[in-house]
């Protein structure tokens, strides 16, 4: 067990906050589900790397989450493990971002490179927060967390933790759980009332005091499934709107529906004068947010939504904390019509809208109740990162949709970003092929060389921690073609996250030639600052408005036709309505090549060629294929 484990709790295993910082470390969606999987469910390395999305059910009535057969190396089913909900709803959506068939390999890599990956969020873990003993957590530390947090924290049955994480004995519990010190062994036998001294007023007491507890647990669980269904209905409003206008009107208002929140609104992140202006709100007007920033004034205290931006985190205030009373006039509609003082405002938490290095504003949500527990709080700040990333979506949208965009050229000399530093040290020249996401925070890039050997590229690749994969794809004359993919370390993943389309990347002896598309209602002062902050040795030499040509379904149609022999087209349409090209197939390429009197090679050849053509027309002029 690493150092960190040994001095966060008296039993030796993680704590619950450091346990969520490990995970908060992972820089790839891919990352984060490997550590949440052995931290969560208990899966030891090998069985992550078996995992396949057929094998999760449903609990039917029975609770929320889901059953996980967890998967032996013959294939067969070893136990079952359990699911929590929100980990398997994030299961669900990395699925089916990245196209993973039912019986296909969640993380198909090899059970060392799954304890690879927990070695590099450890080491993230230790990077972001200085403290080193993070960089000793491995895989059997997660699943100690794992087991602590049932037996301990949630004192779940021994006989299921043993059950659903594969220990053979209760013995297995020993190494992963210190003895109790005598503290720890009073308090406990104290609460179990062994032997029969206590009195009758002792018993009522007693009684009385564990009918409160378990009211305020029962209070504690409504809230707590009441905000489960605000969230769901905002990530509802999330999906389904049409612009960022829509997004964020939806937002607040299907957050001032209910009872949890008094007021919900938007502003942008320019908070410099720390008066926002509300791009939108609901259950709160104007006058009831001016009467808020008042309070704060005239207490000289930071707003949360300033603190928020600045941070990158939830922030959160507590009106009664030493602010004053504020401007009676200042009120709030409760979402029915009826007018809310804005002095029963009890705090107020502000979540910033962030997708990777993009801010895009602030969310800031009133109660008449104290600050938020901590749970809420996290609820809070993955909302934000939602709709951070449903603003990232929108704005790339736009970019595609338009007839008009804003280039951005920018030179690059950073030693920091990985084309830039390797093409430095090995002189020679990195030309971008193409992008492709690979998850909500990798990008899968072709890239050729030239004038370098690609196994010093590989040894070069490998020195920086946001290149996940290499590989060689081919060679050619003096150089190669070669296949990235980089979670960090790169000035083209920086600015794609800010929604911009990559058109043109060339990376020469240490200089980095990058130009990008954005949409004309794009924030150019944030991607040009939150470039420039990544990569500091960066700057902007270019700016221009461009026209992007809009091509109609008749030319590009004549287009593809203008690059397919008519034989190529006639066996494309041939194999096009056979079902040659469904999945499953309802055409072998036998059954085509007899249909054509052809042999199959030449089916092939005709196949391969004009699919070819096809896809050099719909890429062509986009590094990014828009």
């Amino acid at each position: 067990m690493g150092a960190l484990a040994r001095e966060s709790t008296d039993d030796g295993v993680l704590s619950g906050p450091e346990y969520r910082e490990l995970a908060e470390s992972a820089e790839t969606y891919r990352k984060a589900l490997v550590v949440r999987l052995i931290g969560e469910v208990g899966l030891r390395t090998g069985e992550v790397t078996r995992l396949r999305p057929d094998d999760v059910r449903s609990t039917g009535d029975r609770a929320s989450g889901a059953l996980l057969d967890v998967r032996a190396e013959s294939g067969e089913r070893d136990r079952i493990a359990y699911v929590p909900d929100d980990l398997r709803r994030s299961l669900d959506r990395y699925v089916r971002s990245n196209g993973i068939d039912a019986d296909e390999r969640v993380v198909d890599v090899s059970p060392r490179r799954i304890q690879m990956l927990v070695a590099e969020v450890a080491d993230r873990a230790a990077d972001r927060t200085g403290d080193d003993r993070f960089a000793a957590v491995a895989a059997s530390d997660l699943r100690a967390y794992f087991a602590r947090t049932l037996l301990v924290e949630e004192r779940v049955d021994p006989r299921v933790v043993l059950a659903v994480g594969g220990w053979e004995s209760f013995e297995s519990f020993d190494r992963l759980l210190g003895e109790p010190d005598e503290s720890t062994v009073a308090a406990e036998l104290s609460d179990a009332d062994v032997g029969t001294g206590d009195t009758a007023p002792a018993r009522a007491s007693d009684g009385a005091s564990r009918a409160e507890e378990l009211r305020e647990r029962a209070d504690r669980l409504e809230r707590r499934v009441d905000l489960g269904d605000r969230v769901r209905a905002v990530d509802d409003a999330v999906l389904s709107a049409s612009d960022r206008d829509d997004l964020e009107v939806g937002v607040c208002e299907r957050l001032a529906e209910g009872d949890e929140y008094a007021g919900a609104w938007i502003a942008t992140s320019d908070l410099t004068d720390e008066r926002p202006t509300p791009a939108a709100a609901a259950g709160i007007d104007r006058s009831g947010v001016d009467a808020l920033i008042e309070r704060f004034d005239e207490a000289s205290a930071v707003p949360p939504w300033t603190e928020a931006v600045r941070d990158g985190a939830v922030s959160v205030a507590e009106i009664d904390e030493g602010l004053p009373a504020g401007d009676a006039d200042g009120a709030a509609s409760d979402g029915e019509g009826s007018v809310v003082d804005a002095d029963r405002v009890g705090a107020v938490t502000a979540v910033p809208l962030a997708h990777r290095e993009t801010t895009y504003g602030v969310l800031a949500v009133a109660t008449d109740r104290g600050a938020p527990e901590d749970w809420e709080g996290e609820e809070l700040s993955a909302l934000g990162r939602r709709i951070g990333h449903a603003l990232t979506a929108i704005q790339r949208r736009n970019l595609l949709l338009s007839d008009a965009a804003v280039e951005l050229e920018f030179r690059c000399r950073d030693e920091g970003a990985v084309f830039v530093d390797a093409s430095a040290r090995l002189d020679c020249t990195f030309s971008l092929e193409s992008i492709a996401p690979v998850s909500a925070s990798s990008l899968l890039f072709h890239v050729t060389v030239a004038d370098a050997d690609p196994g010093d590229v590989f040894d070069l690749a490998v020195e920086h921690r946001g290149v996940e994969e290499v590989r060689l794809v081919e060679t050619h004359g003096d150089g190669a073609l070669l296949e990235f993919v980089v979670g960090g370390d790169s000035p083209l993943l920086t600015l794609a996250a800010h929604g911009a389309t990559i058109t043109d990347a060339v990376f020469e002896s240490g200089d980095g030639d990058l130009v990008a598309e954005v949409a004309q209602d794009a924030d150019l002062r944030a991607v040009v600052d939150g470039l420039r902050t990544a990569f500091p040795d960066t700057e902007l030499v270019g700016k221009r408005e461009v026209e992007r040509p809009v091509q109609t379904v008749r030319e590009f149609r004549e287009g593809v036709e203008d690059e397919l022999t008519d034989r190529q087209e006639a066996t494309l349409r041939a194999a096009y309505y056979a079902g040659y090209f469904d999945w499953p197939r309802g055409s072998t390429a036998e059954e085509v090549a007899d249909s054509m009197d052809v042999s199959s090679p030449t089916l092939h050849n005709h196949l391969r060629k004009g699919q070819r053509a096809l896809l050099d027309t719909f890429f062509e002029g986009s590094v990014g294929g828009e």
